[in-house]
């Protein structure tokens, strides 16, 4: 298994040194649409996202006219507020669908594994783990890197036979660690900014909650852009390992054969 530092606990005995070509048991299914739907659903969010930061930015030049007109117990509604509303409500749910086809993709990427060559017992978790792996507390901060890197390391190209399993390199890629780094960032931002918003706060705080909002967005943006690269390269790479692994079909046993027993001669 896999710790959470990122070392793998190796058998003792690797593959035997062979230069045969890799073989799978199982078929390699294609990611390149799922991969597609995620790339597209990400820049969706990017663009969504400048937008807001661009409406929070022209949001002290809009009319203060009152949108909809104050009701018992509420506040009247301006144009300014019915904006913010409306595009916080448009990113929310571009980022809902984004998780969902990144997930998808995560689980694909992580089940071709074992297609690609790598024996079970190289595997450290599952393709569940590697989508619920996003959902657990403080664990969501280092465990889906560590999955992520594990599926870029096992889907590494160059191996091609049994004896280069054994030289796998699990460095991962600076651009694996640079993605992680700015959407952990986002996130925390994210929720400081949440958990600091009050309604009653005095102006300079809420400038401020504001600025930080706006920084989040940015970090957003920049992690977004960033996992279509890791997206796409992972993508690849086991598109061009999956052209050098020979899968070979795993059926039933062939039934045994009785070879007829001589009669006695009387």
């Amino acid at each position: 298994m896999l710790n959470l530092t990122g070392t793998e606990n190796r058998p003792p005995d690797g593959p035997p040194n062979s230069d045969e070509p890799l073989k799978s048991s199982e078929p390699y299914r294609p990611n390149k649409g799922r991969a597609l739907a995620v790339t597209v659903s990400l820049l969706v969010y990017v663009g969504v996202t400048v937008l807001s930061i661009v409406a929070v930015g022209l949001g002290g030049y809009l009319p203060a006219a009152e949108v909809l007109p104050a009701e018992a117990g509420d506040e009247a509604l301006s144009l300014s507020d019915l904006v913010t509303i409306l595009m916080a409500l448009l990113t929310l749910a571009v980022y809902v669908l984004t998780v969902v086809l990144f997930c998808m993709w995560v689980h694909r990427a992580y089940k071709n594994l074992p297609a690609l060559g790598n024996p079970p017992k190289y595997l450290n978790y599952s393709p569940r783990w590697a989508v619920g792996s996003f959902f657990i507390p403080l664990a969501s901060l280092v465990l889906p890197y560590i999955i992520v890197k594990e599926i870029w390391d096992r889907s590494d190209p160059s191996v091609r036979t049994e004896t280069d399993l054994m030289f796998t390199p699990t460095g991962g890629s600076p651009l694996l660690l640079g993605w992680w780094i700015v959407w952990v960032v986002s996130n925390v931002l994210s929720n400081i900014s949440f958990r600091l918003s009050s309604e009653n706060a005095p102006p300079d705080t809420q400038a401020m909650l504001t600025n930080l909002s706006v920084l989040s967005d940015c970090f957003n943006i920049v992690a977004a852009v960033l996992a279509v690269l890791v997206v796409r390269a992972v993508t690849a790479r086991q598109e061009e390992r999956s052209r050098h692994v020979t899968y070979v079909a795993q059926g039933p046993p062939p039934p045994p054969v009785f070879s007829p027993q001589a009669t006695p001669q009387t």
